[in-house]
């Protein structure tokens, strides 16, 4: 299994590659341990927040 971990020295703690549906997007799903959802655009961009939790994205 492959994971990416990245520390959020901005926010505390730290976010993960998170593998979900394949589409076309410029950017990746990534999962934060506060239990946030985001995303970052070029894989060395900030953590960006998009959701509070996946069941807000359902």
């Amino acid at each position: 299994m492959r994971t990416a971990a990245w520390q959020d020295a901005r926010r505390g703690g730290w976010y993960f590659e998170w593998i979900g549906e394949h589409v076309s997007k410029p950017c990746r799903d990534l999962i934060h341990t506060d239990g946030s959802v985001g995303t970052d655009m070029d894989g060395g961009s900030p953590y960006l927040p998009v959701a509070p939790s996946v069941p807000h994205l359902i």
